[in-house]
């Protein structure tokens, strides 16, 4: 049988006849899993294939370290939405039969980039078999829709100057770390939230990736007008017993303005101070106001 330096003998990056020449052969890409339409220039479009594993954003932040869940897509299930701050392994129609002497790259289409997303460039080892997949984050403030067999990757193909010694063994049978170590940023379980201090939950606002800080500040500011609010209630609290008093009591209110008006003129300097409390707080340095 043929191998694959018999059948395509020059070096460098393969061209669309060399690779064409390469899977009728039966090699680069499984037989059935590829498709000529999609060989273009010196590159073959992979498309996004039947599984894609997916990290939601919403959910990621309530656990130790990042899971993954695996959504199977078909023809009669065809979509899969990613949506802001979701982290998704795409994985590929087509399965790759690498051999010892092609090394291969990824670049991502632009479209990808287009609608916010930020997809991996990776590299395929001599001697790999099997589906690989692209990574992609949204980090976008919106949803972005992909679709079973929509073209996602572009991949290249070099041909070595000869076999390498160590074909391709995957990173966890050679003892490499497959998920890097991280811990949550911020609280987020039920329990954890109710004992947390109002500048712990509003820093944990902060961490939102998308409007995080914008969401911070309007709490701020509703809790500086609640604040304000009390002031001025504390203020009528106080103030207006001892106007009233102030008016029925008084003889010059009383001769000048009687029992009537003088509890109308006390229950207007009453809402003035009212209103005033918080400038009035803030001079004495009680509290800030904007």
């Amino acid at each position: 049988m043929a191998t694959f330096e018999d059948v395509v003998k020059q070096l460098g990056f393969l061209t669309d006849r060399q690779i064409l020449t390469g899977l009728n052969q039966g090699f680069l890409l499984e037989t059935g899993s590829w498709d000529q339409k999609n060989l273009r220039h010196a590159s073959y479009t992979l498309r996004l294939g039947s599984e894609v594993r997916i990290c939601r954003a919403a959910g990621s932040a309530t656990t130790a370290t990042k899971e993954f869940t695996i959504v199977p897509l078909t023809s009669a299930n065809p979509k899969i939405e990613i949506r802001p701050g979701d982290t998704a392994l795409l994985y590929s129609m087509e399965r790759l039969t690498f051999p010892d002497s092609v090394l291969g790259f990824t670049v991502a289409r632009g479209l990808l980039f287009a609608e916010g997303l930020c997809p991996e460039n990776t590299y395929v080892d001599p001697g790999f078999t099997g589906q690989i997949y692209t990574t992609i984050t949204n980090v976008s403030p919106r949803v972005v829709e992909l679709e079973y067999g929509m073209a996602i990757t572009r991949l290249f193909f070099f041909r070595l100057t000869e076999a390498v010694e160590k074909p391709y063994r995957s990173g966890s049978a050679l003892g490499i770390a497959q998920q890097l170590k991280s811990v949550r940023a911020a609280i987020t379980s039920s329990d954890e939230c109710r004992s947390a201090t109002d500048d712990e939950l509003l820093d944990g606002v902060k961490l939102i990736p998308i409007a995080g800080q914008q969401a911070a500040e309007s709490f701020n500011r509703i809790a500086l007008r609640q604040t304000r609010a009390e002031r001025r209630l504390l203020a009528l609290a106080v103030s207006w017993p001892a106007l009233l008093v102030f008016a029925n009591n008084n003889t010059w209110v009383s001769e000048n303005m009687g029992t009537f008006f003088g509890n109308v003129f006390a229950s207007i300097v009453a809402a003035v101070l009212m209103f005033g409390a918080p400038k009035i707080a803030s001079w004495l340095h009680l509290g800030n106001s904007k």
